[in-house]
């Protein structure tokens, strides 16, 4: 199921919500369902605070991740949810580095310069964190090759 919340100053909100409605006008019927009975019945506040539980942990984990790597790599951390933004300090095109983080490491993240942020990667982190753990070793690995 694919479902999302978007939290952000209100004109932001109100363009986001303009290009949701140009790519889909309606969630899928199932998903539909799904977030309904979620949201009105009382699994929404254990859901919420397994997924905060969950963030809480695996931004900790990152942030540990990030100082043993040797100041190649400067966290920004959201305020809120499960993205965030990684400053690297190679001289490579942030593109550039997702794809060939994506064709060596097998590892998707998005490169900042789809936001105007080149030098940048946005990483998810809220996935298990034996899974979060094994993507960035595998960023890690890819980041020495190209650091020499």
């Amino acid at each position: 199921l694919r479902l999302g919340w978007l939290v952000g100053p209100e004109e932001f909100i109100s363009r986001a919500w303009a290009m949701k409605d140009y790519t889909t006008i309606a969630p899928g019927a199932l998903s539909d369902q799904a977030a309904t009975f979620v949201l009105e019945s009382g699994l929404r506040t254990r859901i919420f605070e397994r997924n905060r539980t969950i963030l809480r942990d695996n931004l900790s984990y990152l942030e540990n991740w990030i100082t043993r790597q040797d100041g190649l790599l400067n966290l920004i951390p959201p305020k809120a949810g499960g993205m965030a933004f990684m400053q690297y300090g190679l001289d490579i095109n942030s593109s550039e580095l997702t794809t060939q983080l994506r064709e060596d490491e097998s590892v998707l993240v998005v490169p900042g310069d789809s936001f105007g942020f080149d030098g940048f990667l946005r990483l998810g982190f809220g996935s298990e964190k034996d899974y979060l753990a094994a993507g960035l070793e595998r960023i890690a690995s890819l980041l020495r090759r190209l650091s020499g």
